[in-house]
């Protein structure tokens, strides 16, 4: 396979992750219709911030991450707010991932303590991010076809176990602007992949085409899985056991609990293993993901002495503090998420259009991008999601 190959399953592998668990607890409330509608437009979103960051690599003419493109077209001042904003984004989702990975495995071996499974996945991942970037993109590769051919199977089986004639198509319970502003940035988070822009813009060798066309179909595969993944695993549920669809729309389920109820709908034997081990799957792709584009951000802040010596402290200093933070926030996936989309929007939106006001729009590589209509879109939805998840955080507090 070629980069750009590659680089779509990086992107893919990436975004393809806490949505699996965190769109069917909060979209529950919305009814089918405005959840699929929704999750169409937030593909459309997303790509078009992806674009943004993009650009500004190749105006940069190489790999950079937010932060020091922040401080090339901005100052001293965007730098920090850049350079914090994705270090806080990145160690928030690697938790929420962590944290989920291990109620998914504690709820598969309830005899192992959750701290156990969280130290010893915390290590498997250090162990990963300590190699190459072209080494743990075969391991992605891996991982995210296995994934890929066990998720379609199972939306096959929840989508023959739905009763289309009773489907929830509009909201039940959600009526309220607070209940319809709580999915809006974790929705965000889901279709994210963000952080690791300068990653994948290295990895492409700075080729416009060829990163046009992986953050297109990177980003387009995960969203047609999530929308199919949506449908079933709501449908299904509603059809067979809307007792626990109603303690969904109520905001009652968990992610283990979640898990339990999909592995229950289904009396064929091998199935039940493959939705467990399908779930560890994608929270691991996640981690990989993001765990890449940290570990890379963080690799100027350590001296070069030794690159056998640099590669294990840059991966401790990647997993380490997310292990901490998975342990002391307990019960936290969709708080965390959420807060985890305002910092998102502000990285992935609103610094990137800030940067670009910056730069003669006649020398843009990006054509779509001179359109002010476009940008200016793009920048009121990502004001939209800071808001919606600053009124969650105050309706919580």
């Amino acid at each position: 396979m070629n980069k750009q190959t590659g680089a779509i399953f990086l992107i893919a592998g990436t975004c393809l992750g806490s949505g699996m668990m965190a769109l069917p607890l909060v979209l529950s409330k919305m009814g089918l219709s405005f959840s699929l509608l929704f999750m169409v437009g937030m593909w459309g979103l997303m790509y078009g911030a992806a674009l943004l960051t993009v650009e500004l690599n190749l105006q940069a003419k190489k790999s950079m991450p937010i932060g020091a493109l922040a401080q090339k077209f901005g100052g001293a001042t965007t730098k920090l707010i850049g350079t914090l904003s994705l270090k806080v984004l990145s160690y928030a989702l690697l938790s929420a991932f962590l944290y989920g990975a291990t109620s998914i495995l504690h709820e598969l071996f309830p005899a192992l303590e959750k701290d156990l499974i969280l130290i010893g996945l915390g290590a498997s991942f250090m162990i990963i991010l300590s190699w190459t970037t072209p080494k743990i993109d075969i391991i992605n590769r891996i991982l995210f076809f296995i994934l890929l051919g066990g998720l379609f199977l199972l939306i096959f089986l929840l989508l023959g176990l739905i009763e289309w004639q009773s489907l929830p198509v509009v909201p039940i319970t959600c009526h309220s602007l607070i209940s319809w502003s709580t999915f809006m940035p974790v929705v965000f988070t889901s279709f994210g992949f963000h952080g690791m822009v300068h990653t994948i813009t290295a990895y492409c060798d700075n080729d416009k085409k060829m990163l046009k066309k992986a953050f297109f179909w990177g980003s387009l595969i995960p969203a047609i899985i999530y929308i199919l993944w949506t449908l079933g695993v709501l449908g299904a549920i509603h059809s067979k056991n809307p007792v626990y669809y109603a303690y969904m729309t109520m905001g009652g389920a968990d992610v283990g609990s979640l898990v339990r109820e999909i592995a229950s709908l289904t009396t064929i034997p091998f199935i039940k293993p493959m939705i467990w081990i399908g779930m560890i799957l994608k929270f691991g792709l996640s981690i990989i993901g993001i765990g890449i584009s940290l570990r890379d951000a963080l690799s100027p802040l350590l001296l070069q002495r030794s690159a056998n010596l640099n590669k294990w402290v840059l991966s401790a200093l990647t997993i380490l503090p997310p292990i901490c933070i998975a342990k002391l926030v307990p019960n936290a996936f969709i708080s965390v998420l959420g807060f985890a989309g305002m910092i998102l929007a502000i990285i992935a939106i609103l610094l990137p259009f800030y940067l670009l006001k910056h730069i003669d729009p006649k020398t843009y590589h990006l054509s779509i991008l001179k359109n002010r209509f476009f940008t200016g879109f793009l920048a009121a939805l990502g004001l939209l999601v800071i808001l919606s998840e600053i009124l969650n955080l105050v309706f919580r507090a």
